[in-house]
């Protein structure tokens, strides 16, 4: 079977796979700000969707403190889309860890740095 021979939609699979708990997604406009987290990222970093606000600042306050010195901040994403892959320790709100492996890549390079960057958590 080839991929044009499957019955659902990348998007259909990506809600399979968070579905089971283990992946989740988030997306950051640079030219808007704004910030989307998928409802497997929520899952994953213990949190319900429509309770907080997406936000890389969120994210890196959830990393355990002492992963936080190999992520990159926000000015190095934003000025350079610098965003390295990690594995790191993510501390819950009820005070469960995580591991997570986290990827992501700047999209659509402007003259004067990237747009966009869609990024992926799984455990």
């Amino acid at each position: 079977m080839n991929a044009a021979g499957l019955a659902f939609s990348s998007s259909g699979l990506l809600r399979l796979l968070e579905g089971f708990g283990l992946t989740g997604n988030w997306s950051w406009s640079f030219a808007t700000g704004s910030q989307t987290w998928s409802l497997g990222l929520h899952g994953i970093l213990g949190l319900s969707a429509g309770t907080v606000r997406p936000s890389y600042e969120l994210f890196r306050d959830l990393v355990h403190p002492e992963d936080q010195a190999q992520i990159e901040t926000p000015s190095e994403i934003v000025e350079g889309g610098l965003l390295r892959d990690h594995t790191v320790r993510v501390v819950r709100p009820d005070g469960s860890i995580r591991v997570l492996s986290t990827r992501g890549r700047s999209t659509s390079r402007r003259r004067d740095g990237p747009s966009a960057l869609p990024a992926r958590c799984s455990m």
